[in-house]
């Protein structure tokens, strides 16, 4: 899948979504590509991401207009991000009554507020509670 025949990609009438990753290197346009077309090809209608940065955002938001559903987890990725993420995209957008089936999962990772780039989208209020999470195994 290299540009601008973009393989695979073409033949399942995605490089159309090309549109939205305007400005992204050529490798980030080939994965956003693969994600994309692995769901076309294996026809997912859900998608469960464990945290994710700007492509998979673009995916998601591609995916979402056809009727894909993410439930999304923010979860850090070691680092402070400097791009928007996935879990960006998320926060902005899980209201938008466009997107259907967009669910974002907060509070599990004490590390949480790196999953964002965009600091609104980080809560300010509350802290992690291992113990709200777990099974109840540990507190018996």
């Amino acid at each position: 899948m290299k540009p601008p025949e973009w393989g695979e990609a073409a033949e399942h009438g995605i490089t159309d979504e090309l549109n939205d990753t305007e400005g992204m290197p050529d490798w980030a346009q080939e994965y956003f590509l693969l994600g994309r077309l692995a769901c076309k090809v294996t026809g997912s209608k859900q998608v469960l991401s464990l945290g994710g940065g700007g492509i998979a955002a673009h995916e998601a938001k591609a995916s979402a207009k056809s009727g894909v559903s993410w439930t999304i987890y923010a979860l850090s990725r070691g680092r402070e991000e400097t791009f928007p993420t996935l879990a960006d995209w998320a926060a902005e957008n899980v209201e938008n009554p466009g997107i259907g089936g967009l669910k974002l999962k907060r509070n599990l990772d004490p590390n949480e507020a790196m999953a964002f780039c965009n600091e609104s989208n980080r809560k300010k209020e509350g802290r992690f509670d291992f113990f709200r999470h777990c099974c109840g195994w540990c507190r018996r």
